[in-house]
């Protein structure tokens, strides 16, 4: 049970987040739309850990252009209603991903950051046939979970913006592995580096990539303009050719709200792509689901799981 300090404390916190008095059910009613499930429950479920771990953040933005700019990657992340169903690829936890049932005709799988495991890439090959090219300079082959099978490749390097004897670089891995123009598969975390990786690839070589999916990290800098130097040119390249069609939010760090809009954001966001022009495969689109039925609970087991608000699925 709480201190009565600790609970004074937290209403006063609550306090001085827009549209927020007293927690309590009455007037958490009027702002549920802008608040996502898990803030609300952090919020009628009063106590220390809650206080301690709260998932509410709110970080001002500094400028209208700033805010406008971070609101234009809101509006790209946004689900757009997808052709195809989802299906979830590599497990009930950490390093599963929702991917479009749109894989028929992909010829591989590049899968940079693999921390040792590849429960993704060996189901992707199982179900589908499709092989995964993987690379991670932290991870030694010796340490996989499991083996190697048929098709599959690992180098010990970064994806990065050089080649050398520790870096790759995404096109050139392509022209490697891949040099015909076959459509692919991208699957991304590497802890950060995906804005300068994505940036620095050129926009022929993301194409070729029918579906990507990728973790997003260091969102809760959006408000911060040396960070959106480089956000906004990734996001900008990625609406080139795909719409985002799921988001599923990492529990592992809290959410902020995106200055005084009613969004709020994980730090840490898992987002899935589909190119534009599989949208003309069908007439029928299917909404987006957030939560969706097929995502893993939680990331993180010891953290209590989040769900993104009502507003982004809308």
């Amino acid at each position: 049970m709480a201190s009565q300090t600790r609970i004074l404390a937290f209403r006063q916190h609550l306090a001085r987040l827009p549209q927020f008095k007293a927690p309590n059910r009455q007037n958490i009613k009027t702002v549920q739309d802008q608040y996502p499930p898990s803030a609300l429950t952090n919020i009628l479920t009063i106590h220390g850990d809650t206080y301690e771990n709260s998932i509410l953040v709110r970080i001002p933005i500094g400028s209208n252009k700033i805010m406008k700019s971070a609101l234009d990657i809101v509006e790209f992340l946004k689900p757009k209603p997808c052709p195809f169903l989802l299906v979830r690829i590599g497990g009930k936890f950490d390093g599963a991903y929702l991917i479009p049932d749109d894989l028929n005709g992909i010829t591989a799988c590049y899968s940079p950051g693999t921390s040792n495991r590849k429960d993704f890439e060996d189901e992707l090959q199982d179900k589908f046939g499709i092989a995964s090219h993987m690379c991670d300079f932290s991870s030694d082959l010796e340490k996989f979970k499991t083996p190697l099978k048929e098709g599959q490749t690992f180098r010990k390097k970064w994806l990065s913006t050089q080649d050398d004897d520790e870096n790759i670089t995404l096109s050139s891995w392509i022209e490697q592995e891949n040099p015909a123009g076959s459509d692919l598969l991208l699957q991304m975390d590497v802890e950060g580096a995906e804005y300068k990786t994505i940036n620095e690839t050129p926009g022929d070589a993301l194409k070729r990539f029918r579906v990507i999916t990728m973790e997003l990290h260091s969102l809760g800098r959006l408000n911060k303009p040396k960070p959106l130097q480089f956000m906004i040119p990734f996001f900008k390249k990625l609406s080139q050719h795909h719409h985002c069609i799921h988001l599923h939010p990492n529990n592992c760090a809290n959410q902020i709200q995106v200055g005084n809009s009613g969004y709020w954001i994980p730090r840490v966001l898992e987002i899935t792509l589909l190119r534009k022009d599989r949208f003309a495969m069908t007439n029928e689109l299917f909404p987006p689901q957030l939560p969706h039925p097929l995502d893993i609970e939680y990331n993180v087991r010891r953290k209590q799981p989040q769900a993104m608000g009502r507003n982004w699925s809308r």
